[in-house]
């Protein structure tokens, strides 16, 4: 008994080290140049029912239901999905900002658990380019942010954003 509840004690302790020494916010950036009018490229970016033409977030999950509200690329804007709880689960994108060259949304999955983040596309014209870099913010409470010791964000969601981003770029390229 004496050794279970010291045992506890020290994971408790762990834990409550973990979430001091690692940070509560957590964001990571991707770019890439396109050979493209940056108007053509927003147009991809800012209208969640183009997503599916470049995004590969989804596309490991075939049974995807996909569903759209609000006035494509406006503030307010959804892109809602509901699929297989072990691959995509169930989840929206709510664009929170667009400007001339700027698209922000809040990234909010329910099931198989909470995971709420926000994402921010950056374009900007360069010689005979658009560069679009594509930042992800998450925000982890104290005590839940000792997970990024095991889990590290940026490697879990990196191979989908390049992707996605080589998928832009080649979709927006060929028109």
């Amino acid at each position: 008994m004496r050794f279970g509840l010291i045992l506890i004690g020290a994971v408790m302790a762990l834990i409550l080290a973990l979430s001091f020494y690692e940070p509560q916010d957590v964001s990571f950036t991707r770019s890439v140049a396109i050979h493209a009018p940056t108007s053509m490229v927003f147009e991809e970016i800012r209208n969640f029912d183009h997503w599916n033409n470049w995004n590969t977030f989804l596309h490991n999950d075939s049974l995807t239901e996909i569903t759209y509200a609000g006035q494509s690329g406006a503030v307010g804007s959804k892109y809602k999905w509901h699929g297989d709880e072990r691959r995509t689960g169930t989840g929206s994108l709510t664009c929170t900002d667009v400007t001339k060259n700027t698209f922000s949304y809040m990234f909010e999955v329910t099931e198989p658990g909470e995971f709420v983040g926000d994402g921010t596309f950056r374009l900007s014209d360069s010689t005979d380019f658009t560069i679009v870099s594509w930042t992800f913010h998450k925000h982890f409470p104290f005590l839940a942010n000792a997970t990024l010791i095991v889990f590290d964000l940026e490697k879990y969601f990196a191979d989908d954003f390049n992707k996605s981003l080589e998928n832009l770029k080649s979709l927006t390229e060929k028109t």
